[in-house]
This record gives C-alpha cells, structure tokens and sequence, in this order.
C-alpha cells in the first residue's frame, strides 16, 4: 500500500520529535507498503530520506506559515499525492487535514479540541479561548474528511466521543519509546551553569502555555523558599512576548534566584539535560500523549506530576501525584523527592517496569499505525470521510 504521511507543520518542540520518531519507526518496517512523508526541511528529517521504503517530500519551514496553508493544502500536497499515487494519507496532527479525496487518518494529538474549555480552566485568557476557538473550527472541517482518528490514550478516546459527534473509527495506539532518536550535547555555558549549581534541580520539560499550569508551580517554589529547601526550578521557555506572563510572575513572586530558565533548546539536547538535574515536574492540566513522561522514565528520573487521569493513565504507579491546583501539595510532593533518596529510586525503578510493560518501540508503533491505515481504508471502499458531518457537543 502506497501512504502518504502528512507531517505539514511537524517543525519544532514535541511535535518534531513525535514526527521523526514515527518516521524512523515507519522506516524500519519490512513488507510491501512504501511511504512518502510530507515534511519541514530540516536536517532531523533529511536523514531519514530513502532509508527503507521511506521518501520525503520537503519543503521551506516558513511555508509553515499561516500565509502559506491555504496555498500548500489546496495544491502543493494534492500534487504531490497524486505523483506518489497515494491510496491513503495519513496525518500526524489533527490541525491539519488536507482537501484530498483519499480515506484520511489522523493522529489526534490536540487535546484541547477533545474537551471543553471547563476542563482547562475557567479563567483562561480571553486570546487563549479564542485561539482554541479557530482550532476547533479547523478541526471540524477536518474530521468531515476523516475515516479514522488514531488516539494515544482511553482518555482522549473518551473524551472525542463526548465532545464531538464523529461517525468515523477512533482507534486507540499505545505510546511509543524512541531509543534511537538524534542526541547532541548541551551547549557549553547551559553545561557550566547547571554543573556549578549544587541545589536539588527539578526541571519542568514544557513551552509555556496557559493548560501547563506555571502560577500553581511558581507559587509552590514560593513555599519551598519559605521553608528554606535548596531547590531549584529549570525551564525550558524562550523569551517571546508569548510568555511574558511567566517572567513578569518570577519578578513578582522574587523568584529570580530559584527559577534557572535556558530557554528553548532543540529537542536533541533534551537528554543531556535530563542528565543535568535530579526530578522532573509535569503538573499540566491537559495532555493527550506526555512524551516528557515517557522520556523522564527513560532518562531514569523521577517525577512529580498531575493527579488527573490522562496522567495516570501514562504514569501507573511510577510517579509522585500533586493536585494541579494546589501550591501546597506540588510543592509538598517536590520536597518529599528531595528529602527521599529511596523515594526517587523506587520511582526510577517503577518507571522501568513502565516503560517495559505499557509503552511500546518506534517499530511496533509504526506497525500499529499501518494496520490502522489499512484496515480503514479497506472499510472505506474509497470513500474519504467520516459520511457525518461532525458537531461540537459541549460549549467551547
């Protein structure tokens, strides 16, 4: 079977890193499917261009652009479909679906379409409410064209058959460990500071958004200052007008001392960095896969993270839970890992048998995608879409 992957704007953060390592995983099958992935030129993915039955179709990352969408969907990937001769296509995110009369798959990894806006808070900012808005406008039109989302988690797939009347299949694929994926060192001066830092370090792996949850966070580090515990946060956040709300709190709180941010760091240079500090914490409100998860477990560093659903979901038994909401419980939790040596190792070695129990290889994920592709498209018999036009069951 001829697929065509449709990695569009997979170009940055978690979404490259999800997208590589599907592609590598896609690249290693045997058997007669051939793929071509549609994709950001960028050296991450050129490497995988013609290793086993893998082609790419790359193209200018400033296409990623909004300016760019309407040129790139209507033509550029319809082109490029037919010149592969494509019987199915495969999306790797749920916000961008092509106008292709071919069954459709796609990854639904956007899990603010799959739940209301009460989920993540009331009081989101008034541009955050409306930038989910658009998103689920663009995901409508997407799903009347859709004959399968793929799903990581009973959690999302719950939630996508509360929220939206879709008549198409919704198939659940277990997460993935990536342990081929591209490593690079970590920048000298990052090294030096964390190095020279003797504190008990605990990163928080994630950009800065509004369903993160950082004013519990930050509030939870204002109590471990209070109680005078030699801890440290590191972050990950670059300087953009974006997440100006995170620095201006570190200012008001007087955090300045105990907050370490590196800013952005390209996604290889992420295990250097998990080697650099003692525990993570991950007290989002909302996840529809948790790749931080999975890598905390694989870099044998223990956790702190939401006592939600998604999230013990993924974690079983192998992390710390703290109430999202709470200041006091996280910071409860992170002072409990820091004081307990035997704490953090029997996480460590619970996130072992995790990982060796619930989470799956590149390989076999790839695998499982691709029987989802072609069974679907076998229960299409050529028709793209769902045939239900969907609507939003809840409020936005």
């Amino acid at each position: 079977m001829r697929i065509l992957i449709n990695g569009f704007n997979m170009g940055s953060g978690g979404g490259l890193a999800h997208a590589h390592a599907i592609l590598t995983g896609l690249s290693r099958l045997e058997g007669g499917h051939d793929f071509l992935a549609i994709v950001p030129d960028l050296p991450e993915y050129r490497a995988l261009d013609g290793v086993g039955r893998l082609r790419l179709r790359l193209h200018p990352v400033r296409w990623a652009f909004p300016l760019r969408h309407v040129q790139y969907y209507v033509r550029e990937i319809g082109r490029a479909a037919r010149a592969f001769n494509a019987e199915a296509v495969l999306s790797l995110t749920s916000l961008a679906v092509p106008r292709i009369d071919l069954p459709q798959f796609v990854l639904a990894n956007q899990a603010l379409l799959a739940v209301p806006a009460t989920y993540y808070r009331p009081g989101a900012p008034i541009w955050f409410r409306i930038k989910v808005a658009l998103q689920r406008l663009t995901f409508r039109a997407g799903l009347q064209r859709t004959s399968a989302l793929i799903v990581h988690s009973r959690f999302m797939e719950q939630h996508f058959r509360a929220t939206w009347s879709f008549g198409g299949a919704i198939v659940h694929v277990p997460a993935f460990k990536d342990v081929s994926a591209p490593v690079t060192k970590m920048p000298a001066p990052i090294q030096q500071l964390l190095t020279a830092d003797p504190h008990f370090k605990v990163l928080y792996p994630a950009s800065y958004s509004h369903y993160k949850n950082f004013k519990p966070l930050l509030d939870a580090f204002v109590l471990l200052r209070h109680r005078r515990r030699p801890i440290r946060l590191v972050t990950t956040i670059p300087k953009v007008k974006a997440s100006e709300p995170f620095f201006k709190a570190i200012s008001e709180l007087g955090l300045e001392d105990t907050v370490i941010n590196i800013g952005s760091l390209p996604h290889a240079a992420m295990p250097a960095l998990y080697q650099l500090v003692d525990a993570t914490v991950q007290v989002s409100l909302l996840e529809s896969y948790g790749l931080t998860y999975i890598e905390s477990f694989q870099h044998e560093r223990p956790q702190v993270v939401s006592d939600l659903p998604f999230a013990r979901e993924m974690c079983g038994e192998a992390c710390l839970y703290a109430p999202s909401s709470s200041a006091e419980g996280i910071a409860d939790a992170i002072e409990r890992l820091e004081q307990d040596p035997s704490l953090r190792a029997e996480l460590v070695r619970r996130g072992r048998e995790r990982l060796a129990t619930a989470v799956v290889s590149v390989e076999e994920y790839a695998r499982r995608l691709v029987n989802a592709v072609v069974q679907g498209t076998s229960r299409a018999t050529g028709v793209s879409g769902s045939g239900v036009a969907p609507r939003l069951r809840t409020t936005i």
